[in-house]
């Protein structure tokens, strides 16, 4: 039987890879209660201390699952967006720096922008994060100076396609020397404004995701279990550095980035290799609208937060028996909701918003 044109145009372990990506992004947004920035934010552990009750042992284990999966879900995001980029560009379709532009800018800064203030900033302000000025917020959120902002992911990306595709279109010299420069500029990262910080920060993870493009035949080949154990293995380990060892911070940062980009690799070719998982509808639309369940899902949450909040009460963030119920729910809806957001609006035909 011949390949249909999305089956062609498939990578596999990359389909994979990014719906796990995307399950773990909303698992790690879903058990995050307290968000804190200059201009507000939602406290439900703090109001669960001041009650006089404890946090939920569930949500306790929830929440220590969810900063291992910190480690290196972003990075593994950025790196996959590296590895597709590297794809486009072997086949010749940015054969220029105006055509990557034209693609890419409206791509991201349309969503950025209609994200900030059409969604997040409306969600806020009925959700009651802000504690001062509305408008002043926005401007802040705008311009990614509040640190809440998960639309950073946006522009990082754009920083890091125009930058990558510079070093790959304008240089031919020796790999070693453009790691060079990529690696100057992300350790040069806090010259830049804010607004530019997590572009170059992500710099590195973009750039490796383009040449293992390069490797990837071979990666395909020598991956076996032992390989995954032993990536998943660095990855929890350097948290557990962290944890025990703060001042260890910086070097653990790059350290689980590489385990935890390797460990989902390696992952999802096994798991290409003995399961169907790559002929499954579900995972194959989950994949095709990871970027719109990562836009809609996040506010999502926070509506979700507040509205068990108002409705139940302090208990429902205290009591395991309503916190798994919660989270449960949360893990599923931010998923499932966006996704149905996603195939609604490229139904109608609206670009850029999903």
């Amino acid at each position: 039987m011949g390949e249909s044109k999305l089956q062609a145009e498939r990578i596999p372990e990359i389909t994979i890879g990014r719906c796990i990506l995307i399950i773990l992004v909303a698992f790690g947004h879903s058990v995050i209660q307290q968000v804190g920035s200059s201009r507000g934010g939602y406290f439900y552990d703090t109001l669960v201390i001041e009650s006089g009750l404890s946090d939920a042992r569930v949500h306790v284990w929830l929440l220590n699952a969810a900063f291992c999966i910190y480690q290196f879900h972003m990075k593994a995001f950025i790196a996959t967006s590296g590895l597709l980029f590297a794809r486009s560009m072997a086949r010749g379709k940015y054969d220029s720096l105006k055509k990557l532009l034209i693609d890419k800018v409206p791509r991201l800064l349309i969503p950025f922008v209609f994200m900030n203030v059409f969604i997040l900033f409306p969600m806020r302000v009925f959700t009651g994060y802000y504690k001062e000025n509305f408008l002043d917020a926005l401007v802040y959120d705008l311009l990614l100076l509040d640190g809440s902002n998960y639309l950073w992911y946006l522009i990082a990306l754009l920083i890091c396609f125009i930058i990558c595709y510079c070093v790959e279109a304008y240089y031919n010299g020796p790999r070693l020397f453009k790691w060079c420069v990529i690696i100057s500029l992300a350790l040069i990262r806090g010259a830049f404004p804010k607004f530019f910080y997590a572009g170059f920060e992500n710099l590195i993870w973009f750039y490796l995701g383009l040449c293992i493009y390069e490797k990837l035949e071979y990666i395909r080949a020598k991956a076996n279990w032992w390989k995954v154990l032993l990536f998943l293995v660095g990855c929890i380990a350097s948290r557990q550095i962290v944890v025990k060892s703060p001042q260890m911070e910086n070097a653990m940062y790059y350290i689980s980035g590489f385990c935890g980009i390797f460990f989902l690799l390696n992952f999802s070719v096994m798991l290409d290799k003995y399961t169907r998982l790559i002929d499954s509808k579900l995972v194959n639309s989950i994949s095709s609208n990871a970027l719109g369940i990562y836009l809609y899902g996040d506010p999502l949450n926070g509506v979700i937060n507040y509205l068990a909040y108002m409705l139940i009460g302090v208990q429902v963030f205290a009591f395991s028996r309503y916190s798994i119920v919660l989270h449960l729910f949360k893990l599923v809806a931010t998923i499932m909701i966006p996704l149905l957001i996603c195939k609604l609006l490229k139904k109608a035909g609206i670009k850029y918003l999903a």
